[in-house]
């Protein structure tokens, strides 16, 4: 992956930019990724798997997240 140290405007000047910045860009449009368990996320939990070298769980962790979501969102069923 290509590191940027800079932009230079000329480079940009009179183009369409989209910006994301942060989290919270899917606010209001999909769930929060918070589960009951204190201190914990959906997100927390995938990096400890990662981190523990559990591909598989991370995978699975994430497969059960897109299917609650798939199945409590009516935008998305």
């Amino acid at each position: 992956m290509e590191h940027l140290e800079e932009i230079k405007i000329n480079d940009i000047w009179q183009h369409n930019v989209n910006l994301l910045i942060g989290s919270g860009a899917s606010f209001g449009l999909f769930p929060t990724l918070a589960t009951q368990m204190k201190n914990e996320s959906i997100e927390t939990l995938g990096k400890y798997f990662e981190e523990e070298n559990k591909p598989q769980l991370k995978s699975l962790l994430f497969m059960y997240y897109c299917q609650q979501r798939l199945k409590t969102d009516p935008l998305l069923s």
